[in-house]
Parts: structure tokens; C-alpha cells; sequence
């Protein structure tokens, strides 16, 4: 069985949390490494979803206090052994994280998730990104992509990577977080209010992000003026409770906040499921993003995450 050293910027994305689930879902020992301070409570925990009553409790602990001898030695206790993957999540948030984690566990592989590639505000942090990327490149043992165009760019910024092994998949997500259509909508999931005949649809974007008009990262999250268009033409979409809809006719608010148990438990795909359409946009900017867009990036899809062999396969490399 493998040990999993999982690093991540912090637990609070479902994305994070659906990874740790999946290995142990699929057979594998797990303790997390958060890098951003501070570690959350365990009542925090419990309302992100972190916990799942039908897997094992995952030993979580914080980088910096790797520091200590003792705490080394508690997350090689919490295997029994030593660790044999450092699986690095979420791309650009643990870049100069990941060689503090493998100083701690150098006997460890290093698997590099590039989920986030390219994401940047500007140029300069563009580079930035790529020089950080090249200079760990090193100790990595292989990466994971979402796609083979997102592979073809890294290589061209990566030369060194053009030669590890590679996996590239979608998104896993455990059975559990998807609904069929062939199910009944549980009676506390809320009921789509439809205002008449024309096209209902849901956009799950950063709601506090439509109007940003800074040349920053969340430019690319900026879609306000976009679903304003959409909305003109007799278009009815919903955004998160937090987004200003400047009293547009057809942008409405959601009912509800769904939380990472919501869309871990799939309440979020029951209520999404009675939409005629979902929206997963970005701006587009700066020059990586742009090459993408000429080279029709395939979109990252979800699928269920069972016995993923394939996965397995490449973990055991």
C-alpha cells in the first residue's frame, strides 16, 4: 500500500479535499501537508467536508512545523514507514513550497499536479511562474496534466519535463458528488425558479469578481460585461449570492450558498441539474492564455472516480 505525503496550499478548496478522498478511496494511506497558516480547527474541518465517516481519519499537519524532529517523526508515524509520493497540488500556490516538503522527506517521488497552468497577472509573474517551475523541476518525479495542449505548453516552458513520466487525465471526482438525471432531486435541494420560456443558466465563476477592472489576476474572472451581453438577450443567468448584479433584469442571484459538502455529497450537481446550461468562462489574457485560445485548449471535464487504474498505474512509477 502507498504512503501519500499530500501537499496543498490550504484544505478549504473541495478540489483539495476530493483528491485526499480519492487515494484513499482507491487503497492508499494519506496524511496532509497544508502550507498556508493556520491550520484549520477540527469544527472547520467538519463543515469543509474533510472529514468522510466511511474513509480514514487523514493525519493533517502544517509545513512549518516540519521544522521540529517530532513532527517529522508524527507523520512518519502516521504511515508506519516513510512516505512514498509527494503529491504537489494545485500548480503555481505550492511552487516554493515543494522543495521545503521534499527537503523534510527526501526519499520521497515527487508528483507535480499542473492544474493551474498557465495562470498569471502579468508577464512578469508569467516568467516568474515558468523560472519557479524549471527550478524545481529537478526533484520532480512526474506531473499531471488536464490536457495534451496543457502538457505541449509546459514542455515548451519546462524543456527539462519533456522527459518525465506524464499522466494526463480529468478531473476525478469521487461517485458521490455526481447526480443523474434519472434520480429524484431531493425534496431540501432548491427548486429552479423559472421566470418564463427563454434559457435558464447557471455560471459559477467568482461572483465577487464580474466587475474587476484591474489589470490583476482576477482579471480573467471579470465576466460581468459578458453575461450583461447575455443577459440582453432575453438570457436568464445565475451567479453567486456575493456578485453585484447592478440591476440587470435577467442576472439573478442564487438561493443559496453551496459549501464544499454540498458539492462533495452532490446537492450542488442536484440543483445544477435543472439548468438548461452551465457557464465556465474565463477572460482571456496576457500571452499564454491567448496561445491556449489559438490552439483550442480542451475544457477539463469531471468524471467518477472508482478504481481508477490508470491513476494507480502512474502513482506506482
Amino acid at each position: 500500500m502507498k504512503n501519500i505525503i499530500f501537499l496543498a496550499y490550504d484544505v478549504c478548496n473541495p478540489l483539495s479535499i476530493n483528491w485526499v478522498h480519492g487515494f484513499q478511496a482507491i487503497g492508499y494511506n494519506v496524511t496532509v501537508l497544508v502550507a498556508n497558516q493556520p491550520l484549520p480547527n477540527e469544527e472547520e474541518l467538519l463543515k469543509l467536508g474533510f472529514y468522510d465517516c466511511n474513509l480514514p481519519k487523514t493525519p493533517l499537519f502544517g509545513l512549518w512545523e516540519m521544522e521540529s524532529v517530532k513532527s517529522r517523526k508524527a507523520v512518519l508515524d502516521s504511515f508506519s514507514g516513510s512516505p512514498d509520493i509527494l503529491f504537489c497540488w494545485e500548480g503555481v500556490c505550492i511552487l516554493k513550497h515543494t522543495p521545503i516538503a521534499h527537503s523534510y522527506f527526501p526519499t520521497a517521488k515527487v508528483v507535480y499536479d499542473i492544474c493551474t497552468h498557465p495562470s498569471c497577472s502579468n508577464v512578469l509573474a508569467e516568467w516568474r511562474y515558468i523560472w519557479l517551475y524549471r527550478q524545481i523541476a529537478t526533484i520532480v518525479s512526474g506531473y499531471i496534466f488536464y490536457s495534451q495542449t496543457q502538457r505541449q505548453l509546459f514542455v515548451k516552458n519546462v524543456p527539462s519535463s519533456s522527459n518525465k513520466p506524464f499522466l494526463i487525465m480529468i478531473e476525478p471526482f469521487l461517485e458521490k458528488s455526481f447526480f443523474s438525471n434519472d434520480d429524484k432531486i431531493d425534496s431540501d435541494i432548491p427548486k429552479l425558479k423559472r421566470y418564463d420560456q427563454n434559457p435558464h443558466v447557471i455560471f459559477t465563476g467568482n461572483g465577487k469578481k464580474l466587475w474587476n477592472k484591474s489589470l490583476s489576476h482576477d482579471r480573467k474572472d471579470a465576466l460581468g460585461p459578458f453575461l450583461e451581453k447575455l443577459s440582453q438577450r432575453e438570457i436568464h443567468i445565475f451567479v453567486d449570492q456575493r456578485a453585484n448584479t447592478k440591476g440587470l433584469s435577467n442576472l439573478h442571484l442564487l438561493p443559496t450558498r453551496f459549501n464544499n459538502l454540498d458539492i462533495m455529497n452532490a446537492k450542488f450537481s442536484q440543483y445544477i441539474s435543472q439548468f438548461d446550461a452551465h457557464l465556465v468562462v474565463y477572460n482571456e489574457h496576457w500571452s499564454q492564455v491567448k496561445e491556449i485560445r489559438k490552439k483550442s485548449i480542451e475544457l477539463k471535464n469531471c468524471v467518477k472516480l472508482r478504481e481508477n487504474k490508470q491513476l494507480k498505474d502512474f502513482i506506482s512509477l
